[in-house]
């Protein structure tokens, strides 16, 4: 294999593996929506009880305490989330 192929060869991996790669954070994003709509849009969507009591802006997610960035056990809407009493929720 001559090197004009070799290289075009490798630019050729690095393009595919590139290409097909989606982002970590895109990803997340796509599986938190996915959580919100099956598990708490019935209450905080537009036509819920508590649709007034749910901050989805990061600003005041971070300034409430919501969220504590990195710590999830610090996190109020962390540990809504992963408790198992419906009351906690």
């Amino acid at each position: 294999m001559s090197k004009r192929y070799f290289i075009a060869f490798i630019c050729f991996l690095i393009f595919i593996v590139g290409s097909q790669s989606i982002p970590a954070q895109q990803q997340i994003a796509v599986d938190a929506y996915a959580i919100f709509q099956q598990s708490c849009n019935i209450c905080h969507g537009p036509d819920g009880a508590y649709k007034e009591s749910l901050l989805m802006e990061h600003n005041a997610l971070i300034e409430k305490g919501s969220v504590v960035p990195g710590d999830p056990d610090a996190s109020e809407l962390y540990k809504r989330l992963i408790t198992t009493e419906t009351a906690k929720r």
